[in-house]
């Protein structure tokens, strides 16, 4: 990789002011300058062609096989969408990256569009094009594509879902299509540990399509828990959904008499987000607060933070499982918080306190 730095660096001290970056002379310093005012939406004008300069250099210049090259590509092409409608000048570039042999490009180049939206619209056909490619014979076409698919049967299929979910959630996002809702759901019902993208897509799609609400209930009620995964990613889109999915709620209650702990948990949180209403969701979860599984006991004083005053009848549960909790546990930093911690955020939710304080 040229520009006298490698993928991963952090771009200069933190203070580095990255406007005066922007005319630094090392390509990994002007453009980590560029992602930087990307993450804000500041400087479009002056950040985006740095942005646009690498990517082109790097397309004529470097082999995008190599793992650490391609990498820092397609960081480059999806930092483009933090700018959102304003870059939309760079959409010929990232029409180029939706041929490009690379699906991570290819997927970089779709969720950067799909950030940029509307202002894409002249992206629609070759986003549609991307969406029809073979992805699966490509990969069968690979070396040592055909074994892997021999030993683990639909493996190529698998490996690329992110790519064509991300594909049809920027033809959505982009032009509306409804080609791109048939795909994703096509991809959801087509592998239940594999789906996470194609739930998640449609969850957020949510209402704009009316095909999407009919796709999740489905799910739910026919196929339930015979995939725990799919349950999971399924209850999470039709909460991202809200009271949009309000048909959903009896499936979602009766589902919730018939399957384990975390699925309880999960669609208890659901049914509060989609119906406003405390119960039954404040008895499911108060119940898995005794639940053997430490994490399932988190989870459960989670959900109920996030319910707020509406849980207050979850108090003494709460107060009791805050109680006898001891030590310490690793938090989503990896760093070691106390075990009483989410159990102690939640009581103070639901009372509008401020939580005790907690070693930082």
């Amino acid at each position: 990789m040229k520009g006298g730095g490698m993928a991963g660096d952090t771009g200069g001290e933190v203070g580095d002011d990255p406007m005066r970056l922007l005319d630094d002379p090392d390509e990994v310093e002007r453009v980590q300058a560029a992602l930087r005012l990307a993450d804000r939406g500041e400087a479009v004008e002056r950040a985006l062609p740095v942005l646009v300069a690498c990517l082109r250099r790097m397309m004529r210049e470097e082999d995008l096989d190599d793992h650490d090259a391609d990498w820092w590509f397609c960081t480059v092409a999806e930092g483009l969408g933090g700018f959102g409608p304003a870059a939309s000048p760079a959409v010929p570039i990232l029409i180029e990256l939706l041929g490009l042999k690379s699906w991570g490009a290819v997927q970089a180049a779709a969720v950067a569009l799909g950030r940029i939206g509307p202002a894409a619209r002249q992206a629609t056909p070759a986003l549609a094009e991307a969406l029809r490619r073979p992805f699966a014979a490509e990969r069968l076409g690979r070396p040592g594509g055909a074994e892997s698919e021999k030993q683990f049967p639909g493996t190529a299929e698998r490996v690329a879902l992110p790519s064509r979910s991300a594909l049809a959630e920027a033809l959505w996002d982009v032009a509306c299509d409804p080609a791109a809702v048939a795909s994703l759901r096509d991809m959801f019902r087509s592998g239940a540990d594999w789906n996470g993208d194609a739930a998640r897509a449609l969850g957020r799609i949510g209402a704009g399509s009316p095909d999407v609400l009919p796709t999740l209930i489905e799910a739910v009620r026919d196929r339930g828990t015979a995939h725990r995964v799919e349950f999971l990613n399924t209850v999470a889109a039709l909460e991202a959904m809200g009271p949009d999915a309000r048909e959903a709620a009896p499936v979602l209650a009766r589902a919730m008499t018939r399957v384990g702990a975390a699925e309880r948990i999960a669609a208890a949180s659901a049914l509060w987000r989609i119906t406003g209403r405390a119960e039954p969701s404040t008895d499911v979860l108060t119940a898995a607060l005794n639940d053997p599984n430490v994490r399932l006991r988190r989870a459960a004083a989670e959900r109920l933070e996030a319910m707020g005053p509406d849980a207050r009848a979850a108090l003494p549960a709460l107060r009791a499982a805050r109680d006898e909790a001891q030590g310490e546990y690793k938090g989503s930093s990896g760093r070691p918080r106390p075990a009483r911690e989410p159990f102690a955020r939640a009581i103070a939710a639901i009372e509008a306190q401020e939580p005790e304080p907690t070693p930082s």
